[in-house]
């Protein structure tokens, strides 16, 4: 009988395996994204992320820090796919020269295409980097 649950325990495992292993990027030199990457403006625009994010991913952890001379700036970044203006990942500068850092997941499923909008003044810095990703 252990036979049986052996070769449950092992199908369970590899199905595991291919539908949630997470793959941890080796990070470079600084971000993936640096603030020159990104337009500064109030419309939604793509960025490709295909050189941080392996293909077949269906999500991916990624990491943001922003800051701002002033208050008010507001990044929202989600999946070129999506067409809900309530979806996105938002993080907004509300204090002057201060640090806003924040880890999310992100659905890649669609593509390794992202798409950004900032809004209401400028980013002096925005550092996005790939953690890693699910396949």
């Amino acid at each position: 009988m252990q036979w049986l649950i052996d070769m449950a325990k092992d199908a369970m495992q590899s199905v595991l395996d291919d539908y949630f292993s997470f793959t941890t990027r080796v990070p470079g030199v600084g971000p993936a994204k640096g603030v020159a990457d990104f337009t500064q403006d109030t419309n939604w625009h793509t960025i490709d992320m295909s050189a941080f994010i392996p293909s077949g991913s269906k999500v991916a952890l990624l990491q943001i820090a922003v800051g701002a001379a002033g208050a008010g700036p507001i990044f929202w970044i989600d999946r070129t796919t999506e067409t809900n203006e309530f979806t996105p990942f938002t993080i907004k500068v509300q204090t002057p020269w201060e640090s806003y850092n924040d880890q999310f997941l992100l659905d890649v499923s669609g593509g390794r295409e992202l798409r950004y909008k900032i809004t209401a003044g400028t980013f002096t810095w925005i550092y996005l980097e790939v953690l890693g990703s699910f396949k």
